[in-house]
C-alpha cells in the first residue's frame, strides 16, 4: 500500500495565541488585535445582508447577546477607562443595531425563527451568575466590577445560539453563516487569550482592562 503523505505541521490556534502572550509586551494590543476581528466580522456581515437582502442562516439570538455585551461594556467604559476601546465598543455597537434593526424588521421574512432556537437570556443568566462570584478587584464601584465580568462572559460564549443555528441550517453549505461565526469565535478567543495562564476564578481578571 501507497504511504500517506505526511500533513506539514501547523501551530494550533492556541500555540498561537501562547506565542503572541509571549511575544508582545503590551497585552492590551491583544483586546485591539482582538476588537479588529470582530469589526472584521461586523463588516462581512453588513457586506452580506446589504448585497444578498437575506439574512437566513443568521441568529438574531447572537446578535442581541452581542449588544447586551458591548452595550454593558461600553457603559462601563465610561466610567472604568475611557480610551480607545470605549470608541470601538461604540462604533461595534452601532453596526450590530444596524443588523439587528435588518434581521428584525427589512428582512424579517428570511429570518429562520424556528431554527433560532436558543433564547438570549438562557445564555446570559449563567454569565451573571458567574459575574456575582467571579469578578475584577479594582477600586471601581462593586455594581461596575459585577457588570464588567457580565460582559467579559457574555462576550465568550455569544456565539453559540449562532453556532448552535449553524448546526442545524448551514450544515454543508454556510457559506457566510460559518464565516461570521468563526470570525465572532476567532475574536472570542483572542479576547480571552490572556486569562489562558491563570486560574479562570481569580477575584482580579484580565479581561477587565484597567
Amino acid at each position: 500500500m501507497p504511504k500517506r503523505a505526511r500533513r506539514p505541521l501547523a501551530p494550533s490556534p492556541s500555540q498561537l495565541l501562547a506565542l503572541l502572550w509571549l511575544v508582545i509586551e503590551d497585552h492590551d494590543n491583544l483586546f485591539v488585535l482582538a476588537e479588529a476581528v470582530h469589526a472584521a466580522g461586523i463588516g462581512l456581515l453588513c457586506y452580506k445582508l446589504a448585497k444578498k437582502r437575506n439574512c437566513g442562516g443568521l441568529s438574531l439570538q447572537s446578535q442581541y447577546l452581542t449588544a447586551a455585551f458591548l452595550g454593558v461594556r461600553l457603559l462601563c467604559s465610561f466610567m472604568m477607562e475611557y480610551d480607545i476601546h470605549t470608541l470601538l465598543d461604540f462604533i461595534t455597537l452601532a453596526a450590530t443595531c444596524w443588523v439587528i434593526y435588518e434581521l428584525a424588521v427589512p428582512l424579517a421574512d428570511t429570518y429562520q425563527a424556528d431554527q433560532d432556537a436558543l433564547p438570549w437570556w438562557l445564555v446570559a443568566a449563567p454569565c451573571l451568575a458567574c459575574a456575582l462570584v467571579a469578578h475584577p478587584s479594582t477600586h471601581h464601584p462593586l455594581p461596575f466590577r459585577v457588570r464588567w465580568a457580565t460582559c467579559v462572559y457574555m462576550e465568550a460564549v455569544s456565539v453559540l445560539p449562532q453556532l448552535r443555528m449553524m448546526q442545524k441550517v448551514w450544515r454543508g453549505r454556510g457559506e457566510w453563516g460559518l464565516g461570521w461565526g468563526f470570525l465572532v469565535g476567532a475574536r472570542a478567543r483572542a479576547a480571552l487569550a490572556p486569562t489562558a495562564p491563570r486560574a479562570p476564578l481569580l477575584p482580579s481578571l484580565p479581561g477587565a482592562r484597567r
